[in-house]
């Protein structure tokens, strides 16, 4: 425990107190065995941060890799949303992108309107920084956006900060 904390990367200002304790002993076998294992979706967020916060190369990797086949594995609207979290999460937090460009370069295009337009629902209180990512899925196809935008104008007085910035 005193090296894992010892290790900590500085920037993310972590401790191995800061993780569940599932996720904790999932990481130190991890570490153990030095094998990435199927591990479940509920802790893979954390042992994904435990990789980048402590700095081990490996199990940034296989994180990578994992999310990579669940995104390809994507059979249904709730897979399609933990992995669309899960990279909105990483992109946010973590300050990576590359999760969700292999989100939109796979789903980007298809036929995700009603995908986006789950996240639409509460468009004027939707956080700026989830616009970007939804624009990108929209990829050619702006009925989502545009009937949004008409919702969004139609329910307030002026236009909000996601209604001009989408607009710009």
């Amino acid at each position: 425990y005193k090296m894992l904390s010892s290790g900590i990367n500085a920037e993310y200002g972590h401790d191995m107190t800061d993780f569940s304790a599932d996720a904790v002993a999932v990481f130190v076998t991890l570490l153990r065995d030095k094998e990435m294992v199927d591990i479940e979706e509920n802790l893979f967020r954390e042992v994904n941060k435990m990789g980048v916060a402590f700095n081990i190369d490996w199990i940034q990797r296989d994180c990578h890799n994992w999310i990579e086949r669940k995104i390809q594995a994507v059979s249904n609207e709730a897979e399609k949303m933990f992995v669309f979290n899960e990279s909105y999460y990483v992109l946010q937090r973590l300050e990576k992108d590359e999760y969700m460009n292999m989100f939109v370069s796979e789903f980007g295009g298809s036929d995700s309107n009603t995908f986006i337009s789950r996240y639409l629902k509460d468009f004027d209180n939707l956080e700026t920084e989830m616009l970007y990512p939804l624009l990108q899925l929209t990829g050619t196809n702006y009925t989502v956006i545009l009937d949004t935008l008409t919702q969004s104008v139609a329910n307030n007085q002026g236009l909000t900060k996601n209604t001009m910035l989408v607009l710009q």
